[in-house]
């Protein structure tokens, strides 16, 4: 799977399970905030981490 699919398929997950269905979900439930690392872990682990070394 490309790393677009599998970045597409996290999100989708990330929104199916923490059940955002609008944009105020994301400020008023908990467990999206609680639940954010991990999945910007996850993005990290697709997309990948940043290079200190490496010019911007």
């Amino acid at each position: 799977m490309s790393d677009r699919n599998q970045l597409w398929e996290l999100c989708q997950r990330f929104i199916r399970e923490q059940r955002i269905t609008c944009d105020e979900a994301v400020y008023q439930q908990d467990n999206v905030i609680a639940n954010a690392c991990e999945f910007i872990e996850g993005v990290c682990e697709i997309v990948g981490y940043h290079d200190e070394d490496k010019p911007q």
